[in-house]
């Protein structure tokens, strides 16, 4: 138990403790496994812990003898900090001024969990194992708004095309070919991302990942500028 107390001693409140994870880096071959798991539940027993998911704790804030379930901000920070991950979903949206809906429940990337999906509370984690620094966050950032441009609720089109001048500037292809073998998207989501660096003029390879023959129902640059520029009458 003291071997395992000096180990959670270097985590701060509200920071998530990923068990496996903890044991496989840190406590392997010292501790015994199914003793290690015991030591935890006896912590939370005694309300030295507090569970946030399976497999999943944190010391919890306290005010005298009440404990406080962790907040938003914690599992954030715990799931992105030290670039580990960001936020996807609503939440990417909103942050990029696309849309003002603020989201409910909150989704993110990460790499600091080993299944490939984690409920935390209202948050639902996605594993993808990258070093999340700025150009992967700017990459990933317009895949996922390109991916969901339809389904983004209360899109505000001007801010999409100031994003989409972002985007062309930003484009990195060594960084995209890299995260394309990580991570999923559909063929028209490539397409349209072409389609976005061609309107600003940015040389790309991205024919080789479509095909020629294959039709993409996909909006038009052209169509999204023209609807953003009109003026609005009321």
């Amino acid at each position: 138990m003291q071997i395992v107390k000096n180990e959670l001693k270097k985590f701060a409140v509200e920071e998530l403790i990923f068990a496996s994870a903890l044991y496989r880096k840190r406590l392997e071959g010292r501790v015994n496994e199914l003793t290690y798991y015991k030591c935890l539940e006896r912590l939370v027993e005694d309300g030295t812990l507090s569970k946030a998911a399976r497999g999943v704790y944190y010391f919890p804030y306290t005010v005298g003898d009440q404990s406080f379930p962790i907040k938003l901000q914690g599992i954030e920070k715990s799931l992105t900090g030290d670039e580990s991950g960001m936020p996807v979903g609503y939440a990417l949206y909103n942050k990029l001024g696309l849309t003002t809906q603020v989201p409910f429940r909150r989704e993110y990337l990460t790499s600091r969990i080993d299944e490939d999906k984690k409920q935390i509370g209202k948050c639902t984690a996605y594993r993808l194992k990258v070093k999340f620094d700025k150009p992967t966050i700017d990459t990933l950032s317009a895949l996922e708004v390109l991916e969901h441009y339809k389904e983004i609720p209360g899109l505000d089109e001007g801010a999409f095309m100031d994003y989409s001048k972002t985007v062309a500037e930003s484009f990195d292809e060594k960084v995209l070919a890299k995260l394309l073998k990580k991570r999923r998207y559909k063929k028209s989501t490539i397409a349209f991302l072409r389609n976005l660096l061609n309107f600003y003029n940015i040389k790309n390879e991205l024919n080789e990942y479509l095909s020629e023959y294959s039709f993409y129902d996909i909006p038009k640059m052209e169509d999204i500028n023209e609807s953003a520029s009109k003026p609005v009458i009321f």
